[in-house]
């Protein structure tokens, strides 16, 4: 493991796989941020284009930026996960290779980091976004409906998400909680992981600000945001509107199967791994993988309700 506690504060952690169309640019709002004492790793999955240049080009020429080399690890999710193996420092965030980062974006994160860090438990600090195009162009000024408002549980994050591994830092425990995980399969990523760990073994602490430009388009490694199709005028959130949307979503557009399957497997993969002791969440987690076959109403019901 590569100790960074006597060198720099923040480990950045950058999983790469064909991305030399916007790599330079996310380099290059790395090297503009306003607070600067990180180290960069980056590991690169077995790219085929000219990825590995552009990291050979910036870590030859910057000791900020240092490339990893160890084998290819075979998809975004284990490729993070095994970086957190390598790397220590008293704080951890991820980034991806087709985003740029707001100036002030590690500056404001480690203020509220180190407002509430504890020594005794996990803190996840992770923040708003904004939604852009290939051009940067914005399609939403917040990914967040009424930022400020929203609320982040256990429950609401496993039914759905809203804490993306690209806004987050995580502190030294919580990082020493993900390495005792060996990522089973697809289902369980690195961001989830950590956020579960944080909202029932610690904390978890939401900045209402956009902080990075979430790029979507063609080539996202793990997919597009879910932008609505449908748009609502402002509503109290949860309201009886959005649940009956939900409904319909989930049952006139029969969503169900698909969404059962991957509730079952990250609650399957959660308490396999064995990093959870909050009793109240191990039994919802338990709850979860018995609904998805024996009792899907209840879980219906479940995921409808956290929206």
């Amino acid at each position: 493991m590569i100790d960074m506690t006597n060198r720099r504060d923040i480990a950045i952690l950058l999983a790469t796989y064909n991305g030399e169309k916007f790599l330079r640019e996310q380099f290059d709002s790395l090297l503009a941020q306003t607070y600067q004492n990180w180290t960069c790793y980056i590991h690169d999955d077995g790219s085929t284009d000219s990825t590995v240049k552009i990291i050979a080009e910036y870590s030859d020429n910057s000791d900020k930026f240092i490339a990893l080399n160890y084998p290819p690890q075979g998809g975004g999710g284990k490729n993070f996960f095994s970086m957190v193996r390598k790397v220590d420092a008293p704080y951890i965030m991820f980034c991806d290779q087709d985003d740029v980062w707001i100036p002030e974006k590690i500056e404001k994160t480690l203020n509220k980091m180190r407002q509430t860090d504890r020594t005794d438990g996990p803190v996840c600090v992770f923040t708003d976004m904004k939604v852009v195009d290939a051009n940067l162009n914005i399609i939403r000024e917040s990914l967040y409906h009424d930022a400020e408002k929203q609320e982040f549980s256990f429950k609401s994050v496993f039914f759905c998400g809203g804490m993306l591994g690209c806004t987050m830092m995580i502190n030294k425990i919580l990082a020493d909680y993900a390495r005792k995980v060996e990522p089973c399969n697809t289902v369980l990523y690195h961001d989830s992981l950590c956020a579960y760990i944080a909202l029932s073994e610690g904390v978890a602490l939401f900045i209402p600000e956009p902080t990075i430009l979430y790029r979507q388009h063609s080539g996202n490694l793990f997919g597009a945001v879910e932008l609505p199709k449908l748009r609502f005028p402002n509503i109290p959130y949860r309201s009886v509107i959005r649940k009956v949307y939900h409904f319909i979503k989930y049952v006139v557009l029969k969503y169900p199967l698909k969404h059962f399957a991957r509730y079952k497997g990250e609650a399957d993969e959660l308490l396999l791994c064995g990093v959870l002791h909050n009793q109240e969440n191990i039994d919802f987690l338990k709850k979860v993988s018995y609904s998805a076959e024996s009792d899907k109403f209840w879980l219906l019901n479940e995921s409808i309700w956290k929206r």
